[in-house]
């Protein structure tokens, strides 16, 4: 499959022009201007923007302003706490509060073309101001959001267009794919082509940019590898698309009647995970709390009802030994990837909103040499009664080197993802209302679970797409040894650090 990114790529790729505009080549600046400093750009500037981009400049309004102070309008806000995601949050809090736009962009580009990127990059490298780049906003680091810059806003850049593909490396079918498209919407389009392509769990995240640069896994990535492992150039991303076909899956839930036998399951399963991570094609997604564990979904495409059997049958009849009674296991085969992705609970809706994540990649070592220190750091997190709602999951792929045929170095996917058994996701909610000092204290306690499963993973790390967005050590725990290479293509694209 071919990933339509190019419109910030190719921009990016001529720093030395845009350098020159902004009058300096001395690197990064300390300080971007915020809205209300002295030499933010003036309203004329923000219309020749405007202007230049074909009207495509949208200055952006917090969303519930009209329930709140001189803009309240009674009717428009009964609309919208109609259409609101939570009851929670602030169009409920009453027409004396305030409401701003927190880390929102001030204004943002509705982007549609390569000349577009191209005006704003430029704006933003003149007037020294914060630029961020967001599709979706599936980005629980933030790095799509933060306050005051402007936003080159990719969503709508919806093209798909199917293809013969041949260079040195692939010969095949291939979809170019534009940087807006979302997962679900790219995974119709390639079934209603008799293929498969190569995209995550969650259906609203974007096909193209930060999904893919942090490695992207996906239900297909046990068979297929990650998506960067199918990335043949980077000025324009591809990645491979496959024939469809019939896809096995498998469900199954258990909840807590007695703490010990349920750790005890727990621990089963990720035996369990070691015999099934070596089944070519495989790929799980599970979770639990202090009350149930659930495996959403097991994905195998290809495999018939037999594989399900031959791979879950002995963890079902460990339950059963174990007193476990399970509230229900379920396999089935469908007719395609689709029909099975259709079919199944994929990871839930969980906005990167009134929640932090961390996480670690966990390698099959952790689980045959460690067992009991895992299962101890797991129950330290359930039972912390000063957070009121945590969740422990994982995703199980085997992306090994070996497996798909690639090299240490061949791309920038963080090493330790070859090795591990899965990944692992720890995640904390906190209310909509919280205070400063509740967001800090939420943030620091989900870097303290993160840090304790860095005793159990030595020389690991962890998925940055889903990790903390301040752990002290994330240069070796999220980029390892492709940091410094990294940050030289960094300053040699981007050198004023525009992004």
């Amino acid at each position: 499959m071919y990933l339509d990114a190019y419109t910030l790529i190719a921009i990016l790729g001529a720093p030395s022009a845009l350098a020159a505009t902004q009058g300096t080549s001395q690197g990064r600046n300390a300080y971007r201007l915020l809205s209300g400093d002295p030499k933010w750009p003036t309203d004329k500037e923000w219309s020749k923007l405007s202007n230049t981009v074909g009207g495509r400049l949208i200055r952006s309004v917090p969303l519930a302003q009209l329930c709140y102070g001189p803009a309240l309008d009674v009717d428009a806000c009964a609309e919208i706490q109609q259409r609101w995601v939570s009851t929670d949050l602030y169009p409920f809090s009453g027409p004396n509060g305030t409401c701003t736009l927190g880390n929102t962009p001030v204004y943002a580009i509705d982007v549609d073309s390569a000349a577009t990127v191209a005006a704003g990059l430029k704006f933003a490298l003149q007037k020294n101001i914060r630029l961020s780049v967001k599709k979706t906003g599936h980005d629980y680091a933030g790095r799509s959001s933060g306050p005051g810059p402007l936003e080159l806003w990719m969503h709508n850049l919806k093209n798909i267009s199917f293809f013969d593909y041949k260079n040195s490396g692939y010969t095949g079918r291939a979809a170019k794919v534009g940087a807006g498209v979302q997962f679900f919407e790219a995974y119709k389009a390639t079934a209603e082509h008799g293929t498969r392509v190569l995209d995550g769990y969650c259906p609203t995240v974007g096909v193209a940019g930060g999904y893919v640069q942090g490695g992207g896994y996906k239900p297909l990535a046990a068979s297929y590898g990650l998506v960067a492992d199918n990335a043949l150039e980077y000025e324009v991303v591809t990645v491979d698309a496959h024939s469809d076909g019939p896809t096995a899956g498998v469900s199954i839930v258990f909840a807590k009647t007695d703490d010990n036998k349920y750790w005890a399951a727990i621990g089963a399963f990720y035996k369990r995970l070691l015999f099934i991570s070596t089944i070519p094609g495989f790929a799980t997604f599970w979770g639990f709390d202090i009350q149930a564990f659930v495996l959403s979904v097991a994905t195998l495409p290809g495999g018939g009802q037999s594989n399900m059997t031959t791979a879950w049958d002995p963890f079902i009849k460990e339950l059963l030994n174990l007193g476990v009674p399970f509230i229900s296991y379920n396999t089935s085969v469908h007719h395609t990837f689709y029909d099975h992705y259709q079919y199944y609970d994929f990871p839930p809706e969980i906005y990167a909103t009134n929640n932090t994540i961390g996480g670690q990649l966990i390698p099959p070592t952790t689980v045959q040499n460690n067992l009991p220190g895992l299962l101890n750091a797991f129950r330290t997190i359930v039972s912390d009664g000063t957070v009121p709602a945590k969740r422990i999951s994982g995703i199980s792929l085997n992306v090994t080197h070996s497996r798909f045929g690639n090299t240490a170095g061949s791309n920038s996917v963080f090493p330790a993802w070859r090795d591990a058994l899965y990944t692992l996701d720890i995640g904390s909610g906190f209310d909509a209302d919280a205070s400063p000092s509740e967001l800090r204290q939420a943030q620091a306690k989900v870097n303290s679970w993160q840090a304790l499963f860095e005793p159990l993973t030595p020389g690991g790390g962890a998925y940055m797409n889903e990790a903390t967005f301040d752990a002290p050590n994330w240069k070796t725990n999220y980029f390892g040894v492709n940091y410094d290479r990294l940050l030289e293509v960094k300053k040699k694209y981007d050198p004023t650090f525009a992004l």
